[in-house]
């Protein structure tokens, strides 16, 4: 059984939102959440894929 996440938001690049003054870290966002986190939610959960070298089983930790 594997987990349905077609209704997610996806791209490449940061994610974001920018409500501030000051320092513009907009230009950083290729997924802006504004409108959907705005005044509603204080975290955003991200899955980046990356790819480890070598046999996982040998792993007894993990620092990413």
């Amino acid at each position: 059984m594997s987990f349905d996440d077609s209704s997610w938001i996806s791209g490449p690049g940061g994610v974001g939102f920018e409500r501030g003054t000051g320092i513009n870290y907009a230009d950083y966002f290729s997924i802006d959440v504004g409108t959907s986190m705005y005044g509603r939610a204080s975290s955003c959960y991200i899955r980046i894929p990356f790819t480890v070298s070598g046999d996982p089983k040998t792993f007894n930790a993990l620092r990413l």
